[in-house]
């Protein structure tokens, strides 16, 4: 079994209340300034199963992964951090216990770091041999989340990628 291990983490010029306004409070939705992320809501008929979370958990609809299926499994507002499992119809079969966790700090006035971490295990033979290439589509794809945060958070408007994509989409 070959390990999917992903961190990033960055300094976003923001109050660490805004950004946690955004990852946590407003986990369902992540569409709303996320350019791969063309549409998301909270699960139906989930209520928040964790202390202070706004919904137990919500669902993507992704490009390439289809509609995924993210269950908050930890949500502390105290010390901003927030962890979900992921799975989806698209996901290959040999991707399992899918998770990400991200977690927000102030840093100083206006200086906030942000930290992602998705994890998951490759099982098989198949799991084995693609495992490097899902870690590439992985980190790429954080890679864009944290520059869609980043400027969402930093001027209140949505990044130029996430402008296309919204263009692309009424086409």
């Amino acid at each position: 079994m070959a390990s999917i291990n992903i961190h990033r983490s960055e300094t976003i010029h923001a109050e660490a209340d805004e950004l946690w306004r955004i990852l946590g409070d407003e986990f369902a939705t992540i569409n709303q300034w996320a350019s791969d992320i063309p549409h998301s809501k909270a699960s139906i008929g989930t209520k928040p199963g964790l202390e202070g979370a706004p919904c137990a958990g919500r669902t993507c609809e992704i490009p390439g992964f289809g509609e995924t299926d993210e269950h908050l499994v930890a949500f502390d507002p105290t010390t901003m951090n927030l962890a979900y499992t992921v799975t989806a119809k698209k996901l290959p079969s040999f991707v399992k216990n899918m998770r990400n966790e991200w977690t927000v700090n102030q840093q100083g006035e206006g200086h906030t770091q942000v930290s992602a971490r998705i994890t998951a295990d490759a099982t098989g033979i198949m799991g084995a041999m693609a495992a490097p290439m899902m870690r590439m589509k992985l980190r790429s794809t954080m890679k864009q989340v944290f520059d869609d945060l980043r400027v969402y958070a930093e001027s209140g408007d949505v990044s130029a990628a996430k402008t296309k994509a919204l263009a692309k989409a009424q086409k």
